[in-house]
């Protein structure tokens, strides 16, 4: 302590105290550790595998004494995030996101500006640790690395007791979103929640599909259901999205259905999610997608990443882009908002659910219905009054979009329709920059611009792209700043 110029004194989980603190103390220790001839390398995985044991003592009131490791991994968030609270109520907790992966194997993805992904790998060492329990880390990505996050697998050995049959850990998907919980394959649940799937070959499945096994519901959108699932013939997991249950008997909402199909099939950008194949099985139409891992951008948002100002100025340019492109193609997405985008840690963000879509020639009686379609928070005040809508209606919804994401909130936060509908059409967002003081006059002026009233006042696809590309030098400083990169290489091809 006495080189790095602080006091002898004790460190409590249950305190805050400032980051730079734990890097210098954990350097000078590889330091002195590599004077003696013995390896520091790894010295932040042992700090990590000791501060698990804390963290475990810390959190032992809210852990079931039954859970196993796995049941402790899918709820480490919480963990994390209450520890870090106690210390400090307004702390900005590290991105962190458990997604179970089948039996056995769960994914973390976690972020932060303190990029202590070595740490967070002990503090799973550590944990498993303390269960008994035999893991393997495979790590994808790595921010050391110039990823937003950290992609870190975790696979139980073959003789580790994975979770029990019937045990529902669902904080974290309930915490995102009510839909997306984790299903347990049973009888029970086939009949109620899937009966109007056709029948599955095993018990394995939830239904198949021709040559797709349906094994796990993962989501749903405007006008689908969205499941994890295998295609036979060629032996990869792909994403299938069915038409709601719903709207199976309904003749407009099974053309509109194809014609999300048609229009992203259409659309080949590094920024949409691609098109598979388009099928239909018996009287079910579905279309297969690539199975995507990391996290929505409501996610990435909810994590409390409105800080990291630099990569969420990397999505939004490459958002941008992705939307100008189907523009290009006439098509108007009428639903941009945080759900329906698509973050990993390696790979372009992916615009997704065109569910709304239309094209400036698409059939009126499908696409002119004068009802309210579109997500009323992040929608532009004509297309919540049903009137004619075209590209500058996509134009505010992204605005409003990129202010929740480098606000950290929403626009407007009304607790009703009724009201909300009525500040879209009365009243201005706070300026992003009383909220988030590293969001740049130039940026706060862009947003606000993109949020205004009247279409004819926003700025054209063009203008927007064309500020964010002279927000590049300013970009990077705020990157040399905040510790993070803007990828030149990535923000060329999305331009190109």
């Amino acid at each position: 302590m006495s080189h790095i110029g602080l006091e002898d004194r004790e460190y409590s989980l249950t305190k805050d105290f400032p980051d730079w603190e734990l890097l210098a103390t954990i350097e000078e220790i590889r330091i002195f550790l590599e004077s003696k001839g013995q390896s520091g390398h790894d010295i932040q995985i042992r700090f990590g595998k000791f501060l698990a044991k804390e963290l475990i003592g810390l959190n032992s009131v809210s852990l079931d004494p039954n859970w196993t490791f796995f049941d402790v991994l899918l709820n480490v968030e919480h963990a994390i995030h209450d520890v870090i609270r106690m210390a400090n109520p307004n702390a900005d907790p590290p991105v962190l996101k458990v997604q179970s992966q089948g039996e056995g194997q769960v994914q973390i993805l976690y972020g932060s500006r303190r990029k202590l992904c070595r740490l967070a790998h002990g503090l799973l060492l550590g944990i498993a640790e303390k269960f008994k329990t035999e893991i393997t880390i495979r790590e994808e990505s790595c921010m050391l690395e110039g990823a937003p996050f950290c992609t870190l697998t975790v696979q139980l050995s073959p003789n580790t007791t994975p979770r029990r049959e019937g045990r529902k850990i669902l904080k974290v998907e309930e915490q995102i979103d009510a839909s997306a919980k984790e299903f347990t394959k049973t009888s029970i649940m086939r009949d109620s929640q899937f009966s109007f799937l056709p029948q599955p070959e095993n018990q394995e499945e939830l239904a198949s599909l021709g040559t797709y096994s349906l094994v796990e519901f993962l989501g749903k959108g405007s006008m689908g259901q969205v499941y994890r699932a295998i295609d036979r013939r060629l032996e990869r997991e792909v994403a299938v999205k069915v038409l709601a249950p719903h709207l199976l008997g309904e003749p407009t909402a099974r053309e509109r259905f194809l014609l999300e199909a048609k229009n992203m099939a259409s659309l080949t950008h590094p920024c949409i999610i691609p098109v598979l194949q388009v099928e239909e099985y018996e009287g079910l139409p579905f279309i297969v997608m690539p199975l995507l891992k990391g996290m929505t951008l409501f996610e990435w948002i909810s994590c409390g990443s409105s800080g990291m100002t630099a990569y969420n100025a990397n999505f939004a340019l490459c958002v941008a882009y992705g939307l100008q492109a189907a523009h290009q193609r006439e098509i108007i997405h009428r639903d941009i908002k945080p759900e329906n985008i698509w973050i990993s840690a390696k790979n372009a963000p992916l615009i997704m659910d065109f569910g709304l879509s239309i094209r400036i020639s698409d059939d009126s009686r499908l696409t002119r219905s004068g009802l309210l379609v579109g997500t009323p928070m992040y929608m532009a005040p004509e297309q919540a009054e049903a009137r004619d809508i075209d590209y500058r209606t996509d134009i505010y919804s992204l605005g409003a979009t990129l202010y929740h994401l480098f606000t950290g909130q929403s626009p407007f936060s009304e607790p009703t329709i009724s009201t909300l509908l009525i500040a879209l059409a009365q009243k201005s967002p706070i300026p992003p920059r009383e909220i988030n003081s590293e969001i740049s006059p130039h940026l706060e002026d862009l947003l606000l611009q993109m949020m205004e009233k009247h279409p004819n006042e926003r700025p054209s696809m063009v203008s927007i792209l064309d500020c964010f590309i002279r927000m590049k030098d300013e970009l990077k400083q705020i990157s040399a700043h905040s510790e993070y990169q803007i990828e030149e290489d990535q923000i060329n091809q999305y331009q190109s």
